[in-house]
């Protein structure tokens, strides 16, 4: 079993790794994979799938974000590992929420958006992925998907913990290869389409949306009863 998240390593992913050592946990939507606990890594290690990027971006995109997080009250960024995330709307939500507070916030946000792109996108290969709240600021070819192309790889973690070449470099491959599996059955729930589509090219994959909308996933689940497939599917696995 495999976690995906947004989150940072730091507090709690971390927290989550040495709850439940033998999950594999994908981090930062795919920057970082802690591998499951084994004979050979007891605790499972933490990779880093950025490694040979450059990163430096991160410290004038922060400069960017301060300076509109000046002009939006409530709104503040956090500089994660590989990536940073600007939370430009921390208010009520819901049908009766788009107050003039929110539709500046989220004028504020496209701008940023631009500006960002504009001064640092192509220059540096990044991905600016607006959300209802926050926007996400991450490195280009680095993503769920990605992650989980790696987990699937033969020389990836679910088949090699301890991987020769230090992690990125030896699991890294094009997204478009997700044809074939050794596996006999992949589940996937989420809300995750990219993810989805991609897995729904592998015969062996069953894709589950908990998105609550319109899906290309094969089948949908509420979202509040996920925790308790995912905890029934843990104890008989």
């Amino acid at each position: 079993m495999w976690l995906l998240s947004g989150l940072p390593v730091k507090g709690v992913m971390e927290k989550v790794a040495d709850y439940v050592p033998r999950m594999g946990i994908v981090a930062e939507n795919g920057c970082f994979m802690k591998t499951k606990a084994s004979r050979a890594s007891p605790t499972g290690e933490w990779i880093s799938m950025v490694s040979n990027l450059n990163l430096t971006w991160k410290t004038s995109c922060v400069e960017i974000l301060n300076y509109f997080t000046e002009r939006t009250p409530g709104s503040f960024v956090e500089d994660r590992g590989a990536s940073v995330v600007w939370r430009f709307w921390t208010g009520p939500t819901g049908p009766k929420s788009d107050t003039p507070d929110r539709q500046w916030a989220r004028r504020q946000a496209a701008e940023a958006q631009n500006h960002i792109y504009d001064s640092l996108g192509e220059r540096y290969g990044l991905r600016i992925i607006p959300r209802s709240n926050h926007v996400l600021v991450l490195p280009q070819n680095i993503s769920r998907s990605t992650a989980v192309g790696a987990i699937l790889h033969p020389g990836g973690p679910l088949n090699s913990p301890s991987p020769l070449g230090g992690g990125r470099a030896a699991w890294m491959f094009q997204e478009e290869e997700h044809t074939g599996t050794d596996l006999d059955f992949i589940l996937v729930i989420g809300e995750d389409e990219k993810l989805h589509r991609q897995l729904n090219e592998i015969d062996e994959a069953e894709t589950c949306s908990t998105s609550g909308k319109g899906t290309h996933a094969k089948w949908k689940l509420e979202a509040s009863h996920a925790p308790g497939l995912l905890a029934h599917i843990a104890s008989v696995s």
